[in-house]
């Protein structure tokens, strides 16, 4: 059966009961969505535009290469520009791919989606979007965007086989590096110096934020560098 475009016919319901739909909220859109892959079967559509998942690597120890879990998690994923809810997801670091489990007749298929049709995806509370940086084409998450000021997060795994005995198994160990994005560029940051190479003009108010938020750096560097990333967005946009 031909895939059937969800915007479409969205678009088209929308546009009947416009007065119903006026400054609807997220959840709305949602609910929207949900209803048109009831309607006419998520199996007719672009998300099931891909390749049969087979896992390649033997790990032990829980050791894995995906992001948080190597079980499925909730979450949503923005495929051919249609948004797809409540589809069970697996982020494969190491590769950059994302892997879905989706409904067929009365079982799965595991399928990995086409990464040039990803254009961002959200698992647990973490919201992912496909960037071209000085580093190639991957996956970030979004720790801080405003109007000044974006920080982002690249998730990285690297592989080493190692043998015990006869038995040959992967051990995945990542890693994670940050980039902020100013005037229409991205720029690694590795410690204060890094933001202050960006943003000399900010040197008194970067000092300021890191010397007055001391524990938030040690206990959870993202939330630090969202909220510096914040807090200089406001003093950029003041000026």
């Amino acid at each position: 059966m031909k895939k059937i475009g969800k915007q479409i016919i969205v678009f088209f319901f929308f546009t009947l009961s416009s007065n119903a739909f006026y400054g609807q909220t997220y959840s709305n859109q949602k609910t929207y969505y949900k209803w048109f892959d009831g309607v006419v079967g998520v199996g007719n559509t672009d998300i099931y535009n891909g390749i049969q998942y087979k896992r390649d690597y033997n790990t032990i120890n829980k050791n894995h290469e995906y992001f948080l879990s190597s079980d499925f998690i909730n979450g949503t994923v923005v495929y051919s520009n249609q948004p797809y809810f409540d589809v069970a997801l697996k982020y494969d670091i190491y590769n950059d791919d994302i892997i879905a489990q989706l409904p067929s007749f009365n079982s799965y298929n595991t399928i990995l989606l086409i990464q040039q049709k990803v254009k961002s995806f959200s698992i647990n509370d973490h919201n992912f979007v496909k960037l071209s940086t000085v580093n190639g084409i991957g996956f970030y998450e979004i720790l801080f965007e405003g109007l000044e000021i974006n920080i982002y997060k690249k998730y990285e795994k690297t592989l080493k086989k190692l043998l015990d005995k006869d038995f040959v198994y992967d051990v995945f160990k990542g890693k994670e590096t940050y980039l902020l994005y100013y005037n229409n560029k991205y720029y690694q940051i590795k410690s204060k110096s890094s933001v202050l190479k960006v943003l000399p003009k900010h040197k008194k108010n970067i000092n300021i934020f890191y010397k007055n938020n001391k524990d938030l750096k040690k206990t959870n560097y993202d939330l630090f560098l969202s909220e510096l990333s914040n807090y200089l967005s406001d003093k950029i946009s003041s000026n």
